[in-house]
């Protein structure tokens, strides 16, 4: 093969790789983006109202209780647009913090109006559980927790030795706050009050 045709050989070569690049550049073939780069939908209604750009969004909160139990703070909120309250959205608000290697993170959690009543009685249930538990059970670790739609997490975990719940919040890298098994039912009350005061509103 002569010296001319290896350099044409060469540069189609050359010119086949940068093919595909060239194409990226130009916007023909561009792969789709990676899932990470994508913007996930909103999980919840209310999440996706207060998501809403080019109109006012208007929040209200109201106090739970005393509003914090052990790391997390619990609020009921309505969300609404001017002129729009009849279409107005309602549920619950729960912001849970942790420390990690001294430093703090925080996540935020919604849960609309109809997940509410499962919630409750979802962490009644998770509280009879943990009461069944004796200490002496054969069960090396049992784990027990219910999940709504946008993320929050109640549960507990437990084992022969040691007996604990935890608030939990986010779908991605999730913040979680150990609360005592009692404040289960604490926070199940706590749901209960969001309830009864969202049904005014």
């Amino acid at each position: 093969m002569s010296r001319r045709t290896l350099l044409v050989a060469g540069v189609l070569c050359l010119t086949a790789a940068a093919t595909p690049r060239a194409q990226i550049v130009s916007g023909r073939g561009v792969p789709p983006a990676p899932l990470y780069t994508q913007m996930l939908e909103p999980p919840t209604k209310i999440e996706a109202l207060l998501a809403r750009t080019g109109t006012i969004v208007i929040r209200n909160f109201y106090r739970v209780g005393n509003r914090v139990t052990m790391g997390a703070t619990i609020d009921a909120v309505v969300v609404s647009e001017p002129g729009r309250e009849d279409r107005r959205l309602r549920g619950l608000r729960v912001s849970v913090r942790e420390t990690v290697g001294g430093a703090e993170r925080s996540s935020t959690s919604f849960v609309d109006m109809e997940e509410l009543a499962g919630l409750s009685q979802a962490v009644t249930e998770l509280a009879g559980i943990a009461a069944k538990w004796n200490g002496r059970e054969e069960e090396h670790f049992i784990d027990a927790q219910f999940t709504t739609i946008g993320g929050l997490a109640i549960g507990f975990a437990q084992d022969r030795r040691v007996q604990k719940a935890f608030i939990q919040s986010g779908l991605i890298e999730p913040v979680r706050t150990p609360i005592e098994i009692q404040d289960l039912l604490r926070t199940r009350d706590m749901i209960d009050e969001a309830i009864a005061v969202l049904r005014t509103k």
